[in-house]
């Protein structure tokens, strides 16, 4: 098969820590009233369910809809596994609406998740990845430069039709850079807990810290359950500010910023009681829709989501890989046309190209990272040889 030119645009990069020293033992935020006021103004949502407010404490915090819809002000995502994927839908005229493909890029994703609080986009999806919304297409062709404040600064068709289909096959999505990390740790499913706020990262204050708050952190991280929660800078001592503190979770929130805790940036603690969390080691690859372990979709995980790779060029060999990356001693059949049924979520690699004894997917040839124009429909998968 003839390999497939596509756009092929990486992934973005979220910015790094807040700079400059951390506020002393049983200080807070420096004026945290003021930042409330401006994440509450950032937060309003023309969606009552979005929004919640402690009458106590006054202050008001960004909620889910639900596990699969995350809605800030006229933005929202839906249909993903985590909060920080989904397909964008916009509000306007007291009805949700969807975005049109056509014309969607990385920088339009970054513009999207930033509305939406997020730190940057990881990914751009088309081809209604997270499957068709209902209502409007509100947009078209929206052109950003990826500096403006919310997608309806940028240029762009207007809604209607514009060659979409009101079936919404074409409706976009983004996957955002997630609004918590975890550094310093050995690997990639423990760390240093460090929060994205109001356009800063900073650390989690240890006072109260359980497992049941780190289950949240892994969950909304896409890592499953937690296997500790650490105390006392284990990861060692962050910098910058300190912005939870007497974090309280049930273990069923969605989000971290979900849980009950003091205004942002209030605290009793130094950088040397920085939290952090220790998650169950996820796996980098799967199966999905098979009737047995050894067949199924293929599907990879990704900066805290999983998606599925695109059939285009899909080969023996490269199953061979994949197989050997499940611990399966080889493969006996490569499959096109989603013979496992179409996965959800971005489409993260197309036109793969293995020789056949490369260690993992990810070292073979291929056409980058997301930005494939490609659908669920042509969800790549294999026949593994059985173990044993």
């Amino acid at each position: 098969m003839e390999t497939r030119p596509e756009p092929g645009q990486g992934p973005g990069q979220g910015p790094g820590p807040g700079a400059g020293l951390g506020p002393s033992a049983g200080s807070s935020f420096s004026d945290p009233s003021a930042l409330q006021a401006r994440f509450s103004q950032r937060h309003i949502s023309n969606h009552d369910s979005c929004l919640t407010e402690d009458h106590e404490s006054m202050t008001k915090r960004y909620r889910h809809c639900s596990r699969r819809v995350s809605c800030v002000s006229s933005i929202r995502l839906s249909g993903g596994a985590v909060n920080h994927e989904g397909r964008v839908e916009l509000f306007n005229n007291n009805a949700w609406g969807t975005v049109c493909h056509h014309g969607w890029d990385l920088n339009d994703a970054k513009v999207a998740c930033r509305q939406l609080g997020f730190p940057d986009a990881l990914l751009y999806t088309v081809w209604a990845a997270y499957g068709g919304g209902t209502g409007a297409v509100l947009l078209s062709y929206p052109r950003c430069v990826g500096s403006e404040a919310d997608l309806w600064s940028c240029p762009h068709d207007g809604g209607g039709d514009h060659g979409c289909n009101y079936d919404h096959q074409h409706d976009a999505g983004v996957v955002c850079s997630p609004s918590v990390r975890l550094v310093n740790g050995a690997s990639t499913n423990a760390g240093r807990l460090e929060v994205y706020f109001n356009g800063q990262w900073g650390t989690v204050c240890d006072d109260g810290w359980s497992l049941d708050e780190a289950t949240v952190v892994c969950r909304q991280l896409g890592l499953g359950d937690a296997q500790k929660a650490t105390h006392n800078a284990y990861f060692g001592p962050g910098t910058g500010d300190i912005l939870l503190g007497n974090v309280s979770c049930s273990g069923n929130e969605d989000t971290l910023m979900d849980c009950s805790h003091p205004p942002v940036g209030t605290h009793h603690c130094t950088h040397m009681e920085d939290a952090g969390v220790i998650c169950q080691a996820q796996a980098s690859i799967r199966l999905s829709g098979g009737a047995a372990n050894n067949e199924g979709r293929v599907e990879l995980f990704y900066n805290s989501v999983w998606g599925t790779v695109c059939h285009w060029n899909w080969r023996l060999n490269d199953a061979k890989v994949a197989c050997r990356q499940l611990g399966f001693p080889g493969a006996l059949l490569h499959t096109t046309n989603a013979a496992y049924g179409g996965g959800t979520g971005p489409v993260l690699l197309s036109n793969v190209g293995c020789v056949g004894n490369e260690a993992d997917l990810w070292s073979c040839g291929h056409s980058g990272v997301g930005g494939h124009w490609c659908t669920h429909d042509y969800d790549a998968g294999v026949v593994c040889s059985p173990s044993g």
